[in-house]
């Protein structure tokens, strides 16, 4: 398996989790009734700010365009305009899952007060240590708020294991996904951390796919930050570190 064909391979597939996962615009089959999990105490992927920070209130300023791309400024030279997610009707089994990947009800409906919505793409390594990166800022006419992280973290509670279904314009989409909470420092006013675990075929081999997310709330803002890769030991290092200049970008 030649280091080109690794690299092939893990792009298509992170690309393809990314898009899979992403806030979108277009619908899924659920309905808010379907989707909605019970209320249970929010584990620890999900952690909130316990003061004010004004630094934080600057960062969390709803954003114009030019705004959301200067606070990408520190990213590497190599990143580039990423595609907007374009999977749909997507839905899990279990039900409440949807919202581990936040495309639950909630989030379709918040995403109404979008105004800004900002991606950028890389990858560095090469070989079996390739990892492919994504973020992406989004800013809203109103502030976040807490509900769409702490959903994500109560659904993660009772999701280990589901699979994740839609289309997209390559036809059906059918994944087995696996889910576990990250440990991350506390960023922003709420931070949610996941790795989600899928399976695919690289240079003709039967992998696992790590793709860990860091998902930060500051004020009008949501800034998600992905890191795909098939070293099962890759921690949330390099996310954390850009996350920390967007934020210090964004107060400025």
């Amino acid at each position: 398996m030649t280091g080109r064909r690794v690299a092939r391979g893990l792009t298509c597939l992170a690309t393809s989790l990314v898009l899979l996962t992403g806030c979108g615009d277009l619908p899924f089959a659920s309905s808010p009734s379907a989707t909605a999990p019970t209320p249970v105490p929010t584990p620890e992927p999900v952690t909130s700010s316990p003061t004010t920070d004004p630094r934080l209130e600057r960062a969390g300023r709803q954003l114009d365009e030019a705004q959301a791309e200067a606070a990408l400024a520190g990213l590497p030279r190599s990143a580039k305009p990423g595609p907007e997610p374009s999977a749909q009707y997507r839905k899990t089994d279990p039900k409440p899952c949807i919202d581990v990947l936040r495309l639950g009800w909630y989030a379709t409906n918040f995403k109404r007060s979008r105004t800004v919505a900002v991606t950028r793409g890389w990858t560095q390594g090469k070989g079996t240590g390739l990892q492919a990166h994504n973020v992406r800022i989004e800013s809203h006419s109103r502030p976040v708020g807490a509900t769409l992280l702490d959903q994500a973290g109560a659904a993660l509670a009772g999701c280990d294991s589901f699979s994740l279904t839609g289309r997209d314009e390559a036809g059906p989409i059918d994944l087995r996904l696996l889910a576990e909470p990250r440990t991350t420092a506390t960023l922003g006013d709420q931070t949610f951390a996941v790795r989600i675990t899928t399976f695919g075929e690289i240079g003709g081999r039967q992998t696992r796919i790590y793709a860990d997310y860091l998902v930060v709330r500051v004020g009008h803002s949501l800034i998600t930050l992905t890191q795909t890769s098939t070293d099962e030991a890759s921690d949330m290092t390099t996310l954390e570190r850009h996350a920390e200049d967007i934020i210090s970008r964004l107060a400025r």
